[in-house]
């Protein structure tokens, strides 16, 4: 075991504006995935509620907290990424994009409680915008943990499809 310096990340993820409509017969319904990417040893996911019918514009307000590994934000390894998707009754779950965002800009650029920030949210390769995330950030302050080395592999698409599968049974 190794001790380890984290900050506390408090999200709010507000809103997402002109979206790219995915479904054809129907309006939208959305929620968000949203994760810290690159720190092995405290892998963490959470989701959002599903904004039933929201079409183009849903909206969460809804707040997040994550543990974050203040070294390796600094060193640039981390990154928040908020995965945008469309929740379908009778078919599969659709990627409307996502939002990749490096941990240490948010580290260098304290926001004020309450500031929101809006991201682009794009395809993988792809220079397109399928509309806008409005977010807002808070750091709080530094406590030490205790982290062990034991690593679980887990895939994300394997982890999307999951959580989309549990969403289709939670609310059929």
């Amino acid at each position: 075991m190794m001790t380890t310096v984290y900050r506390t990340l408090e999200l709010d993820i507000i809103s997402a504006k002109d979206l790219k409509d995915v479904n054809l017969f129907s309006q939208m319904s959305v929620y968000a995935i949203v994760s810290i990417l690159g720190d092995p040893l405290n892998p963490q996911i959470t989701t959002t509620h599903i904004h039933r019918h929201a079409g183009r514009n849903p909206t969460w307000n809804i707040p997040v907290k994550f543990a974050v590994n203040e070294s390796l934000a600094y060193y640039n390894r981390l990154s928040l990424e908020v995965k945008l998707i469309s929740y379908r009754k009778f078919l599969p779950c659709s990627t409307i994009g996502k939002v990749r965002i490096p941990l240490k800009g948010l580290l260098d650029n304290p926001a004020n409680a309450g500031f929101q920030l809006s991201y682009q949210v794009r395809k993988k390769r792809s220079r397109k915008s399928k509309g806008t995330l409005n977010l807002s950030y808070k750091f709080g302050d530094r406590f030490y943990a205790q982290v062990t080395t034991n690593v679980i592999k887990n895939d994300g698409l394997f982890i999307g499809m999951a959580l989309c599968l549990a969403m289709f049974i939670i609310l059929a």
